[in-house]
């Protein structure tokens, strides 16, 4: 049971916090994760609609809903992010935004050809910007084996060779390209500086010496050799701009807009690669603001010292049990509810043990909720697994006690003067039945038959005897992710004055649902034990 008390403003304020998480998405996540591959095309002259411009996300026919003019990408992009330059050269001094990552050499760092390759995360996968020096874009490459040349070479071995020769060497092959310089055409250079640390000369074997010189040590007197290395990974340089990572020089192939979640590849010969033949590997790190709203509960000595449980009351006289009657008795509290101005409940948060209410001195019971507004709300392109729905069948017993003049309950069965007074006393008292389909009636005196239905839930009250009312019938539609409805079937001849209400059994079925994982297909299971008696007399007051 509960009781109410109205927060003070000073007892709830709100605090955040910036959660920053990594991810990564393989090319086969992008739909899933709402992630678009967009191609932008330049062209010459006075631009007219025309559907051959219009492009699905990579280029690739697809049911996608995201379908894209790549002719007025590349013009969104450009007017968005590269109006006020040409040629990588700041030309205008203008209030124009083009969202400049930072104004430090500012010339150069953007420059658009007639191709672009834009991966557009959607909001809820960066938050409020993509975190400086995170992101890595390297291509997807299919699987395969070095024997048909799908891990050392993009384009099979053996696809197209010379005239008369059957090999797969690479020297008798033509257009193969190594996934490791995938993108030579470029003309970019790799090398990684290879750790070759001097030895002292007191020791040639490294193991004793003036200077500490290994890793953890500083490295000093450390020199380096230059070899080839990987040319594939594009990584972020902090300052917005897109690079070859182990390049040298440094070779710039784009821009990320990281509060935009835009990441664009510019360069002409990347952009072809992964609007046309591939899909890319993205990582990044998102900023994800947190908005912790806190609660503190205030529990004074005098309050909250009774319990309204109905269980810990006679249920004859209304008073409190002996047991607890006590100036000592201190209830439990075990769950703190939040409700709005209107009394909906808002929130609810269990405590990880009961917590018994301090008589001597004041309490307080904080309470904090993280909110996340709009992260699961991905965009359209976001495709669920839908959920099935499944049809359950539920059968009410009802019971109440019926007293008054001109009842003989010690007859067998009861005799009842249809000119006598009696009343009906309801105090909630139901049996619940999961059954295999609705045609099926619950038989007097069982609790469960195989096959057929069995005794999932009761409720009793504080009455000493029953009888059954009437049986109500319910038909739960529906699963746990999308929620039910429910259809009530009263019985014909309902006594619309004594009948329960629909709320009455969809709560009670709410709670069932929601707490219990059903098979859309009917299990029997060993009825829960009544309480009730055994021979409930039947009585059909309808």
């Amino acid at each position: 049971m509960s009781a109410y008390k109205k927060l003070n403003q000073q007892d709830a304020f709100i605090t955040t916090y910036t959660a920053r998480k990594d991810w990564i998405a393989s090319g086969s996540q992008y739909q899933e994760l709402g992630i678009q591959n967009i191609v932008g095309l330049s062209g010459s002259g006075v631009y007219y609609n025309n559907d051959d411009d219009l492009v699905y996300g990579g280029g690739v026919l697809s049911t996608s809903i995201f379908r894209h003019n790549r002719r007025l990408v590349y013009r969104s992009t450009d007017h968005l992010y590269y109006s006020l330059f040409d040629n990588a050269e700041v030309t205008s001094t203008g209030s124009f935004e083009n969202y400049l990552q930072s104004s430090f050499e500012v010339s150069g760092s953007r420059y658009l050809n007639d191709r672009v390759a834009i991966f557009s995360l959607p909001k809820e996968m960066y938050g409020t910007h993509i975190e400086p020096l995170s992101v890595s874009i390297t291509p997807e490459f299919p699987n395969g084996s070095s024997s048909n040349g799908s891990l050392d070479n993009y384009v099979i071995n053996n696809y197209i060779t010379s005239e008369g020769v059957n090999s797969t060497d690479s020297a008798d092959n033509q257009y193969i390209e190594t996934i490791e310089t995938l993108f030579a055409a470029t003309g970019v250079t790799c090398r990684v500086d290879a750790d070759d640390y001097i030895n002292p000369e007191s020791d040639p074997t490294n193991t004793i010496g003036y200077v500490d010189e290994t890793v953890t040590g500083g490295g000093q007197y450390l020199d380096t050799n230059e070899t080839s290395g990987d040319c594939n990974e594009i990584v972020d340089d902090g300052e917005g701009r897109l690079y070859i990572k182990n390049s040298f020089p440094r070779f710039y192939v784009g821009n990320v807009i990281y509060p935009h979640g835009q990441i664009i590849i510019t360069n002409e010969v990347i952009a072809h690669y992964y609007n046309t033949y591939l899909n890319a590997i993205l990582k990044w790190k998102s900023n994800l603001p947190i908005f912790t709203h806190n609660y503190h509960c205030r529990l004074k000595i005098a309050e909250f010292n009774h319990t309204l449980n109905k269980t810990a009351y006679d249920t004859s006289s209304g008073l409190k049990n002996a047991n607890i009657s006590g100036s000592y008795f201190s209830p439990y509290i075990t769950t703190v509810g939040l409700y709005n101005d209107s009394n909906e409940l808002m929130a609810v948060g269990k405590l990880s043990q009961p917590l018994p209410k301090s008589l001597d001195t004041d309490m307080v019971i904080i309470t904090k909720l993280d909110m996340n507004f709009g992260v699961n709300r991905l965009a359209g392109g976001r495709q669920e697994a839908e959920v099935a729905k499944c049809v359950h069948y539920f059968t009410f017993r009802n019971l109440v006690q019926i007293t008054g003049e001109g009842i003989n309950t010690n007859s067998s069965p009861p005799f009842y003067d249809p000119r006598s007074k009696r009343s009906v006393r309801d105090d909630g008292t139901y049996q619940l039945f999961l059954k295999k389909n609705n045609s099926i009636e619950i038989t007097k005196g069982t609790n469960g038959i195989s096959d057929q239905y069995h005794l999932v839930r009761e409720e009793r009250g504080n009455n000493s005897s029953y009888r059954a009312y009437c049986y109500v019938d319910v038909i739960a539609t529906g699963n746990t992710v999308d929620g039910f409805t429910y259809q009530v079937i009263y019985g014909t001849n309902t006594n619309e004055s004594n009948k329960r209400s629909e709320d009455f059994f969809i709560n009670i079925l709410e709670l069932y649902l929601y707490e219990n994982t059903l098979s859309c297909k009917y299990t029997y299971e060993t009825p829960i034990t009544s309480t009730l008696p055994d021979a409930i007399v039947e009585n059909v007051l309808m």
